[in-house]
């Protein structure tokens, strides 16, 4: 009993074991491999096979929890070595037991290069990608030899399976998955404005404050956002941009060149006169007589000028009396 209570726990204790049980009554299934999806060991073995599977790469997790582990078993997926458990390389795509490959820095040629661990060869020897072990400072195809391993070299950090410049990379900035706003740009690890000038940085991007057709969502600042059918304009939640009024509801117009609101909104020109810099004034070839606006090259009344009448059946042609 002993025995098999002993064994048990040990079984728990070990992530990622692939064989638990007993050699002689069979035991209770192991953690699993590790995976991305957790889950509980397989059922008890029995005889001298028990527990073979220990709850298989499917169903993997960490001893006691069902959780998932962060790194692959022995033909898992990979992006680089760091993706796999301890005692596996990432070659080409897959974790492989490296106890029967070359490490980096063991000698290879290019016809055996898949001897390698990283299924890699420089020519004279095998080299490691990100996460495999190295020697010497050398030995890495990617990144550097770092206390032996090939990685990145501070500042730089591993982003999706490469090397990435946290300090200047927009949609990896200060640190993986941190990603500039609109019209942001990293710099030296910080999101900051493309164009300084009369704006503010936001946590979503940089906007304009006051400049007419700022944005209606950071209007004034990162967090006020106009009301549905105001804009912003001038750091303001308003219906009608500068220099327009609103005369009626919902309608902006410009007042200084406006006919049926000219200098202000309950003054309208008539027919006769258009609305220049908010004042009514007459149309082109005409010109106000006695509060009218006429033209006096046709006008009997006023023919020629203003207040020159055509006397008798005379009529106004070229500003004349005929």
């Amino acid at each position: 009993m002993r025995r098999f209570v002993l064994a048990a726990l040990l079984c728990g204790l070990t992530l990622g074991a692939l064989t638990c049980g007993g050699d002689e009554s069979g035991g209770t299934g192991g953690a699993g491999a590790a995976t991305a999806t957790g889950g509980a060991g397989a059922a008890a073995g029995s005889g001298a096979g028990g527990g073979a599977t220990g709850g298989g790469a499917a169903a993997g997790g960490s001893a006691g929890s069902g959780g998932a582990l962060a790194c692959g078993g022995d033909g898992d997926g990979c992006l680089t070595t760091f993706d796999c458990c301890p005692g596996n390389t990432c070659k080409q795509g897959t974790c492989n037991a490296s106890t029967t490959c070359t490490s980096a820095g063991g000698l290879c040629t290019w016809a055996n290069a898949d001897e390698c661990c990283s299924g890699a060869c420089d020519g004279d020897s095998c080299c490691g990608f990100y996460g495999d072990a190295c020697q010497n400072g050398f030995g890495c195809c990617l990144g550097s030899c770092i206390d032996g391993v090939c990685q990145c070299g501070a500042p730089d950090k591993m982003c999706d399976g490469a090397c990435t410049s946290v300090l200047w990379d927009d949609a990896n900035c200060g640190d993986c998955g941190t990603t500039c706003g609109f019209n942001q740009s990293c710099y030296d690890g910080a999101c900051e404005c493309v164009d300084t000038f009369d704006t503010i940085n936001c946590p979503d991007g940089c906007y304009h404050l006051s400049q007419f057709g700022s944005d209606p969502d950071h209007c004034g600042d990162c967090t006020t956002v106009c009301a549905p059918g105001l804009i912003c304009d001038l750091g303001q939640c308003v219906v009608c941009a500068f220099g327009l009024s609103e005369c009626t509801p919902g309608t902006c117009v410009d007042t200084s060149t406006d006919p049926a609101h000219c200098g202000d909104c309950a003054i309208g020109c008539d027919a006769t006169r258009d609305c220049v810099n908010g004042q009514c004034v007459c149309k082109p070839g005409t010109e106000p007589c006695n509060g009218a606006c006429v033209d006096t090259q046709t006008d009997e009344n006023h023919c020629g000028s203003c207040g020159h009448l055509c006397n008798g059946n005379k009529v106004c042609v070229a500003g004349v009396c005929t």
